[in-house]
């Protein structure tokens, strides 16, 4: 089932691990996508590009760095003339779920996408900036112009390279520009997981499971709490603190929910 938020989010951290076996889909809310933001300024005559964030961010001349937890973009083959700047760019995912998908697998047809949310605005000389995108769409205004990358992406992975455009006139020296880039994701409510996932335990055994819950880029959430089940309380029971009691020889999903529901994980049992 997809899940559907929408979590605009500019700071930037490190991430922990996650596991692909316990999440499964949130009740349907907004959009599957998470957003993360960037202001950039480029300086024509030396073809430097710099883009801020929150937490200290820098770039230079042929190989731009932008965000440190979250997506990371890179650059290469900078080029910059008297009337245009292009440069090429990859999206790396730094968050533990896949990024470009809603269910895991499938392609999310809007791709990843990187919107021009200002500009691009002269800062220096006179003129306009024309960005040469892959296209125009409604994010959170009319008509903005973005580049779109059509992959899945898992933790760590990074995508093909792009090449992105800037047209003007001689009499520009300088321009700015804000971006958010929009990352469709399977949790983008977050996740929760049991420890153990799986479990092969006897008639009669008790074991206690525990559940961590975590938000859509993989940040533990302190202090949640779980309402557990379980989908075959004849061979398994399971009780509000998360103890689980084996009753009958079969198997049985045991589930931990938070946040009211919108995160939720499992665990398999199996009975002997």
């Amino acid at each position: 089932m997809r899940t559907r938020a929408l979590l605009a989010l500019a700071a930037l951290s490190s991430l922990a691990a996650c596991s692909d076996r316990s999440p499964t889909a949130s009740p349907p809310a907004a959009e599957p996508r998470v957003t993360f933001a960037y202001d950039c300024s480029v300086t024509v005559a030396t073809g430097e590009m710099r883009c801020a964030q929150p937490r200290v961010q820098g770039g230079w001349r042929g190989d731009i760095f932008l965000g440190g937890g979250y997506v990371q973009l890179s650059s290469r083959n900078v080029s910059a003339t008297s009337t245009s700047y292009t440069f090429e760019v990859a999206v790396r995912n730094l968050i533990p779920q896949k990024i470009g998908t809603t269910d895991g697998s499938t392609l999310d047809s809007n791709g990843i996408r990187a919107f021009f949310s200002t500009g691009p605005t002269v800062t220096s000389g006179t003129g306009a900036v024309t960005v040469v995108p892959d296209g125009f769409a409604t994010f959170t205004a009319s008509g903005q112009p973005y580049y779109q990358y059509n992959q899945i992406l898992a933790n760590n992975e990074q995508s093909s390279w792009k090449t992105w455009t800037f047209a003007f006139p001689p009499t520009v020296t300088a321009f700015s520009f804000g971006l958010l880039v929009s990352v469709p994701v399977q949790f983008p409510s977050g996740w929760v997981t049991i420890s153990p996932d799986s479990l092969y335990v006897p008639v009669d055994n008790d074991w206690p499971l525990t559940a961590t819950a975590y938000n859509a880029v993989g940040t533990e959430l302190p202090g949640a709490t779980f309402t557990w089940s379980s989908s075959n309380t004849s061979v398994a029971v399971v009780t509000s603190a998360g103890d689980m009691t084996a009753m009958d020889i079969g198997t049985a999903t045991i589930t931990a929910t938070s946040g009211g529901g919108i995160r939720s994980g499992t665990a398999k049992i199996v009975v002997f």
